[in-house]
């Protein structure tokens, strides 16, 4: 049997195996996170620590305590067995919950903190294309400077507000960084740590700098800067992994040289195909299920199920895309 048949069977066994994932939640909502997950197959739960539920994640999200040593015992053996542990930091006014993480971090003995920062941070160069001055109450900025790391896997820049930035040890993995031209309103950020990411036996503990990556409620600004940015690319990263680590396209069988490109990949909903030509979409039976001229956007039908579509223009490059639902 040809070897891209094999694989492509392969990954479509692992398609049909695996289970929406869970991601409990322990302090405020996010609302908007909840959708968003929801429509990458992706169930979410209030939660209080320790639980019995049946988890793949915790988002640890303004916890106003201490954590307790049965707590702190607990999560490191959730992460040990497998689960996955988002702690985003705050900006500013919940410098309170910021220490609180801090301290699970330290005492769990994983190498990130949460540096706690009192200043704006804006970027001359790569900023928001709005109110960027560091007096504004809106300083979005994009962080350019994304790190080889598969959270961060088809992401070129994040919008962030007024967040913290971490402190991050050599036993951990740095995944985004605030590029060079970077400042706060003390010109002392520099290329400094947003996003880190740390293995612990099976499982995986993820720090952000603040929630608002995750979330883009409470102002038109944030679903603008949003709209220019990647941060629904790092939900749908973070879903792959708490749906069981559905393969990344680059990890299969990306074609060396191709043209195309395909944005998001994997996605929910839609996606924008670039390339030069005319471009044919087929299923993997060999059915043409859509075609157009690129670049454009492909909206599959309802009716499409999930997997993986092979994607061909009139010059002959070819690449794959990967359906969720």
């Amino acid at each position: 049997m040809n070897r891209a048949i094999i694989i492509l069977i392969t990954i479509m066994i692992v398609f049909s195996s695996i289970q929406a994932g869970v991601l409990g939640i322990e302090g405020g909502s996010m609302s908007s996170l909840d959708t968003m997950l929801a429509n990458e197959g992706v169930d979410m739960t209030m939660v209080t620590i320790p639980t019995s539920d049946s988890l793949d994640g915790i988002l640890l999200h303004y916890r106003w305590t201490d954590y307790t040593t049965a707590e702190i015992n607990w999560i490191q053996e959730f992460v040990f067995n497998g689960g996955i542990v988002i702690i985003p930091g705050e900006w500013r006014s919940l410098s309170d919950w910021n220490d609180n993480a801090n301290d699970l971090l330290s005492d769990s003995g994983w190498d990130i903190e949460i540096l706690i920062r009192s200043t704006l941070v804006s970027d001359s160069v790569h900023a928001y294309d709005g109110p960027t001055t560091l007096t504004d109450p809106y300083c979005w900025f994009y962080a350019t400077d994304i790190w080889d790391e598969p959270l961060m896997h088809n992401i070129d820049r994040l919008a962030f507000f007024a967040t913290s930035v971490l402190i991050v040890g050599p036993s951990a993995d740095i995944c985004c960084r605030t590029f060079e031209t970077a400042k706060s309103e003390d010109f002392s950020v520099i290329k400094v740590p947003l996003i880190a990411i740390q293995d612990h036996g099976a499982g995986k503990v993820i720090v952000l700098g603040d929630s608002n990556i995750l979330n883009m409620e409470g102002d038109p600004l944030m679903v603008v800067a949003w709209r220019d940015s990647d941060n629904r690319q790092l939900i749908t990263n973070l879903a792959y992994m708490l749906n069981g680590g559905i393969p990344f396209v680059s990890e299969i069988e990306k074609p060396e040289e191709s043209t195309i490109t395909v944005h998001p990949n994997p996605f929910n909903s839609s996606c924008e195909i670039r390339c030069f030509g005319k471009v044919s979409i087929y299923d993997l039976s060999g059915k043409l299920v859509h075609e157009f001229d690129a670049p454009g956007t492909w909206e599959p039908n309802v009716t499409d199920p999930a997997g993986i579509y092979l994607i061909r223009n009139s010059e002959g490059k070819k690449t794959k895309a990967i359906l969720l639902k």
